[in-house]
Order: structure tokens, then sequence, then C-alpha cells
């Protein structure tokens, strides 16, 4: 009885963390390894990648990855398609609580979910979500920090504005290795001044 106990952590372990890569791309591969899971679009500079990875969803439309040549990947991102959400922020609202819930299925629940309005914000009625969001006046946002498999230490949802003066709108999500900031450092622009 005892083995089979430990033969089903064990295996739930496995299947965890084999299904825990974002999008397929595990932390601290090279770019060989990374084109093995994952099509590289263009090189953009400075270890940042634009990929099309083999393991994608349909609420992203654009990959991004970071490698440093000591630590391999160490971002990887990824952004929607471009919305054009009402002033309640429906649209956005729901794309974003979609991914939440298959985010939730791999990592836990968020430690951190918010829909705050800083104090003293005109726009502060339900019509005005989506202008609160977009001018910075409240933070909507999902975060993961504790406990994360395969080096992974922090995931991010959060909604992006293609413009100040536009609904239009798209979910980012941002993911984080233990050596991004090691790896940063070594990828960084020289401070020209």
């Amino acid at each position: 009885m005892k083995k089979a106990i430990l033969f089903s952590i064990i295996i739930t372990f496995i299947v965890f963390n084999a299904f825990s890569q974002p999008f397929g791309i595990r932390f601290g591969m090279n770019l060989e390894e990374l084109k093995t899971v994952a099509t590289v679009i263009k090189e953009l500079g400075k270890g940042n990648y634009a990929v099309l990875p083999d393991k994608k969803t349909s609420y992203f439309e654009k990959y991004q990855v970071i490698l440093s040549h000591s630590y391999g990947v160490i971002f990887i991102g990824a952004s929607g398609e471009t919305i054009e959400s009402d002033e309640y922020g429906s649209t956005i609202k729901s794309k974003a609580e979609s991914v939440v819930k298959l985010l939730r299925e791999v990592y836990g629940e968020p430690d951190i979910a918010k829909d705050i309005l800083k104090e003293g914000s005109i726009w502060n009625t339900p019509r005005d979500w989506l202008t609160s969001v977009r001018k910075k006046e409240r933070i909507y946002n999902f975060i993961w920090g504790n406990g994360l498999p395969n080096n992974i230490e922090a995931i991010a949802l959060e909604i992006g504005f293609i413009n100040s003066f536009s609904n239009q709108c798209f979910l980012q999500f941002r993911c984080y290795s233990k050596d991004w900031f090691k790896g940063y450092e070594e990828i960084k622009e020289d401070n020209p001044f």
C-alpha cells in the first residue's frame, strides 16, 4: 500500500512538472534547444527573440523569450490579440479570467489577484473601469510567485494598451526564471552616459 501511494505521488510530481513549462519552453534552454520547441521568428537584439512556440494558445498571438549566455532562457512573454473593449472592460476581463482559469489548473491560486482603484480617482464608476486601468489609476493583475516548479520565479498576467487614448487593449503574460536578475545583468545594454 505504501509503495502504491509513493508511486502515485511520484507520478503526480512528474506529470505536474512536465506540463508546467509555459508554452513548452523550459527555463535554461539554450538557443539550439529553444529551436526544438519553437520557431525563432526574429532576433530583436541583446538576447531578445520573437518566437512562435509549438505549444501555443489562442489567447496570445505574439511570443517573446530572453536568453542569456550563461543561464539560457530567463524570460518568457506573450501578448494577446488587440481587443476593442467597452468602457466596462467586459471583453478583456472575460479573456483574462479564462487565462487565469488555465493558469490556476497548473500553478494553483494566484498569490496576488488585484482589481483595486486608487484612492481619489475620478474614474470611479463601473462605466469608467477600462479608463481607470488605462490611466493607471486601477491595478488589475494576477501574480503567482510561491512554490512554482521548474525554476519559475514569478508569473504575471495583466492588461496592456495600444495607446493612452484608445480602448484597444490586450493581455500580457510574463514569466521570469529564478536566474532572471543574474541573466539580465549579463545582457542589459551598456549605459551610454
